[in-house]
Formats: C-alpha cells, structure tokens, sequence
C-alpha cells in the first residue's frame, strides 16, 4: 500500500535537510511526537549520511488485526541520505517493525524553490499475512502516514 506526503517549507533546503541529520533535533522532534526509548545514530562519510534511528511506536489496532499489532512497536528505521549544499537532497527509508509482519520501505526527496524548498516523501507498506495481511497493512500505513505528517509538521515550526 503506497501513500505520499508533501509539505511545503518556508525555510531554505539546507536548513531543512539539517534538521533530518541532526541527532538532538530527531530526538526532540520523536519525543514531541510521544515516542519512548528513543536511540539515534548518524554516521557522515562525505556527502552520504546514514541515520539509524530505535525507538517505540504507539500505535492503534482493533478487532483480528490486534493480534499482530501492539499498543507499542519498537521500531528500526534506516535513512540514507545523499545530496549536497543547496540540494537537493534524495533519502532512502527503511523501517523495521519488530514482531510486525509488514515491510515499509520509502524515499524522500527535498528540492529548492523560490520560497524555501518541498520535501516529498512516498512510502510502501506491505504485508504477506494471508487474508488480513491488507488489513494490517492498511492501519501501518494510517499510523505511518500520521507520524510523517506530524514530522514534517515540527521540522515546520522547529527547524
């Protein structure tokens, strides 16, 4: 299950890519969300920066599906990022869902424009449990899509 988030920025693409690779401002920003158990890794090797990030997702299931999902998932999430000053700047995600038969995978990508820069982010969401497997999938795409939003929402505000 595919889905698309986009958020317009007034701040410049610098910025904006500074805030993703910056291991206190994730932290904060996973916190205001009310992520727990929190861990942040960012390794730089010239214009590549790979961010590692652990944590504990809240998330919300009902009936059939609560067998699979958890009230909290702990989460691994891979973000290699390429790109240069003044962008753009590509990301690929990829997120591991302990206990949680679903594959996410992603890219984000932030382009310059005349007011600031847009950041686009396409997210896949996939899981092969039969019959419900659509289900599960459906509310790991709810849960992501409302987390990204929130995100892009407090690099608005904060970056």
């Amino acid at each position: 299950m595919k889905f698309k988030r986009e958020k317009k920025f007034d701040q410049d693409i610098d910025t904006i890519y500074a805030s993703y690779i910056d291991k206190d401002f994730i932290v904060k920003k996973l916190e205001a969300k009310g992520d727990r158990n929190i861990k942040v890794k960012v390794k730089k090797d010239g214009a590549k920066v790979k961010v590692t990030i652990s944590r504990e997702v809240k998330t919300e299931a009902k009936g059939v599906v609560k067998k699979f999902v958890k009230p909290w998932n702990k989460t691994t999430q891979t973000e290699t990022w390429k790109g240069s000053e003044g962008g753009p700047y590509k990301g690929k995600i990829e997120i591991e869902a302990e206990g949680l038969p679903v594959t996410i995978t992603g890219k984000i990508k932030l382009s310059k424009d005349d007011e600031g820069c847009t950041a686009v982010v396409v997210t896949d969401v996939e899981s092969s449990v039969p019959l419900i497997g659509g289900k599960i999938a459906e509310i790991v795409s709810k849960e992501s899509g409302k987390g990204i939003k929130q995100d892009m929402e407090y690099v608005a505000e904060n970056a």
